[in-house]
């Protein structure tokens, strides 16, 4: 593991540079999560599909979506085992 250099203050150990990132990452996580929150919140619910990517609904897409997503993962494990 890589590491800067340790603290100044007594008793603080090496801290990994990974560290920063994945709290960045935690940060606008938890962010999108409240803005969604509050959008949900102030919005009344219309009961309609946001996305339906040209399939007539909801279930045909995911069926489509889950098939699709299961090819490539056999293909990725045959390619795997090569």
């Amino acid at each position: 593991m890589v590491t800067r250099a340790a603290d100044s203050r007594p008793g603080a150990g090496p801290v990994p540079l990974g560290t920063r990132p994945l709290l960045g990452a935690l940060l606008v996580g938890a962010l999108v999560s409240v803005a969604l929150g509050t959008y949900a919140r102030v919005h009344a619910a219309t009961g309609r599909t946001l996305i339906t990517l040209g399939f007539s609904d909801l279930l045909h897409m995911k069926a489509w979506l889950t098939t699709a997503a299961a090819v490539l993962v056999v293909g990725q494990v045959l390619s795997a085992l090569r």
